[in-house]
Formats: C-alpha cells, sequence, structure tokens
C-alpha cells in the first residue's frame, strides 16, 4: 500500500476562452472551484441544470449560454394554477390593471404638449433673455485684506517654528 504523504493529486482547471488546462495549487483549486459548484448546485436543487459529471469543469456560471440549462422551477405569467374549487386561473389574471394610470399619464402628456405650444406662440421680440428668474444684484462684499502680512503674531500660536515658518512633525520616512 502506498503512502499518501508521498502521492501528490494534480490541480488543474480548465479556462474555457483558451480552451485549455492550467495546472494549479489546491488553494487556488479551491477558491476557483467553489463559487461555481455553490452556484451550480443551487440550479441543480431548482432543475436549471443538468451537468452531467463528466463536463463540471466546463461549468462557468454562464447558464445563458450553456447546452445543460433548462427552465427548471421557473414558469410564465400565462401559466396556470388551480385553487381549492377547481377554477384554473392565470398569474397573469393577479396582475394589476394599469390601465387607468397609463390614461392618466397620457392626459398630463397632451396637457404639457399643449402649453408647450401655447409658450411657443408667444411673441418674444424685443425681450431681452434673463440669466436668472430674479432680478437680484450680486450683494458679495469686496474682497478686502484685513490681517495682512503678520507673520510674527501668527506664529506666536503655532506649537513650533523655525525660520519664520511652522514647523511640523515628520509624517514620511
Amino acid at each position: 500500500m502506498a503512502n499518501k504523504d508521498n502521492q501528490s493529486k494534480e490541480y488543474r482547471i480548465y479556462i474555457k476562452e483558451s480552451k485549455s488546462w492550467v495546472d494549479v495549487n489546491k488553494e487556488f483549486y479551491t477558491n476557483y472551484y467553489r463559487d461555481i459548484n455553490a452556484y451550480r448546485k443551487r440550479q441543480q436543487e431548482h432543475g436549471r441544470c443538468v451537468c452531467p459529471a463528466s463536463k463540471r469543469y466546463l461549468c462557468d456560471m454562464d447558464c445563458m449560454t450553456c447546452p445543460y440549462a433548462k427552465a427548471g422551477d421557473q414558469l410564465s405569467l400565462d401559466n396556470t394554477v388551480s385553487d381549492g374549487e377547481g377554477n384554473e386561473k392565470s398569474w397573469l389574471d393577479d396582475m394589476p390593471d394599469e390601465s387607468a394610470a397609463i390614461a392618466a399619464l397620457m392626459e398630463d402628456a397632451e396637457l404639457l404638449r399643449a402649453l408647450y405650444a401655447k409658450l411657443n406662440e408667444l411673441d418674444t421680440e424685443g425681450v431681452e433673455p434673463m440669466s436668472h428668474i430674479s432680478a437680484a444684484a450680486n450683494v458679495f462684499r469686496e474682497d478686502v485684506v484685513t490681517n495682512g502680512d503678520d507673520r510674527e503674531q501668527i506664529l506666536k500660536n503655532a506649537p513650533g517654528c523655525k525660520d519664520g515658518m511652522f514647523k511640523v512633525p515628520r509624517t514620511v520616512d
């Protein structure tokens, strides 16, 4: 019987784009297939993945292009269900009717078009364009230097100074 410690298992992953195998270590292999295996397992539980074990290396979680993808437990809106009394009803029947809201929206859109057309009829000849809705002037004060360059007074408040400048602790070696 061979000693298991002396046997080294090869770990390989399949790269679909290049259609080639790549040798990797166990940690990389485990991390690479962890999400793929979990995703495929969830899809299989819902009947959406029927990938045979011999083709699982091809899985890249892109079910739209996978030849082993199935509809599973996904149903369309016109799927019918029976209630306790034997009446069949479509899921589409339970969806709210939005036609009233759409009609109100269409009325509002028509009103906006009419108001816009009325604005276009106005004579704007001789009216200067405005940059703002109100005629308020700029109320900002003029920039005036008030404290000047009183370096000695400013440096009195500094924790340290050297050659007329603030001295700060070194942050980069």
